[in-house]
């Protein structure tokens, strides 16, 4: 019976009511077996939003920290564009 149920994250594609655990999972997979496997770099960004305030922390794998900076740049832009941010009509 347990064969037939899917995380609700992943079936409705919506990153919110996953945990963190479980996007991990998810993209070791794709590191693994998947689209990524041949990805030599990685970023990882999480934060605290407790208190108040925002911790933020990283991880990252063969990367400078320029690159990783770039790399947030890139990604917000990517964000953005998912997001319609640059539809204007």
């Amino acid at each position: 019976m347990t064969d037939k149920i899917i995380e609700l994250g992943k079936a409705t594609d919506n990153g919110q009511v996953r945990s963190p655990a479980q996007m991990i999972e998810e993209a070791l997979i794709e590191f693994k077996d998947g689209a990524l496997k041949d990805n030599k770099k990685a970023l990882i960004l999480t934060v605290n939003q407790e208190n108040g305030g925002y911790t933020v922390n990283w991880f990252q794998s063969g990367m400078t920290m320029s690159e990783c900076n770039n790399l947030c740049d890139f990604g917000k832009d990517k964000f953005k564009e998912e997001m319609r941010f640059f539809d204007y009509e």
